[in-house]
């Protein structure tokens, strides 16, 4: 607890002693007043021993970690390619679930959507994309397409959210 008072009291002084050196009470002021007394990202250092990344700055650690979300998420539709299985979770009730993701760009399920088990039926095409993958059916006799998130990917978990379900899947 004295730890916390503390380092807010020294937050306080902190931004009182920039809105002083600024002489200005203007955003863009006070930002660039922070700027010069902490410096530019790119001029923080960064110490990268327990993270893995490469980078020495602080700006560096954010390009190389931005850069690199598309390896830890869906960004080539290769990497869901096969089976998956596992539950959908909605509000209070669940459904086990399974899809299989084609490399012809198809699918299939047996249990998949909880308010219809028909869309399987109807599956056409699905299409990755770099944080997602949109399923296309002819449900009802009219092609329409549903979007789900990637929340998490593995190669051999994978997490989606569509709404307020989301998905959690096992590679089969």
């Amino acid at each position: 607890m004295k730890k916390i008072k503390i380092i807010s009291w020294i937050f306080v002084g902190v931004c009182i002693g920039v809105v002083w050196a600024c002489g200005s009470s203007t955003v863009s002021d006070i930002g660039t007043a922070v700027a010069e007394a902490l410096g530019t990202a790119l001029e923080v250092t960064y110490d990268n021993s327990s993270s893995g990344l490469s980078a020495t700055t602080v700006q560096g650690a954010i390009d190389e970690i931005y850069n690199n979300i598309d390896e830890d998420v869906v960004s080539e539709s290769t990497a869901l390619v096969g089976t998956w299985s596992g539950t959908r979770f909605f509000v209070l009730d669940t459904l086990d679930i399974d899809i299989t993701f084609n490399a012809d760009g198809t699918w299939s399920c047996t249990t998949f959507f909880q308010e219809n088990s028909d869309k399987c039926a109807a599956a056409l095409t699905w299409q990755a994309l770099t944080r997602g993958v949109i399923l296309k059916h002819n449900y009802g006799g009219e092609e329409t397409g549903e979007i789900f998130e990637v929340l998490y990917k593995s190669s051999n978990k994978l997490v989606l959210l569509q709404g307020s379900a989301h998905y959690e899947l096992t590679r089969q």
